[in-house]
């Protein structure tokens, strides 16, 4: 029982460390984008929902940029 138990804690530690760790790099990533840099990607290493949320992370900023430069573009244009 103490096996077990011991077992499941270190479990839950590391699998508690992991998360924190990948929400930190998507906080980051969140205060980069905000001061204005585009280009920053978030590294996905893993196939589960953390990884498909840093997908969808990396998917809006360059969403973003396409928004930026076209809307630069049409100033430009109009301007």
């Amino acid at each position: 029982m103490i096996l077990a138990t011991g077992l499941l804690t270190f479990v839950l530690v590391r699998t508690r460390e992991r998360i924190i760790n990948i929400l930190a790099k998507l906080h980051k990533g969140t205060e980069v984008v905000r001061s204005g840099n585009l280009d920053y990607a978030i590294t996905v290493a893993h196939e589960d929902e953390i990884g498909a949320l840093s997908l969808a992370f990396n998917h809006m900023t360059a969403s973003l940029k396409r928004v930026t430069v076209s809307k630069s573009d049409l100033e430009k244009e109009m301007g």
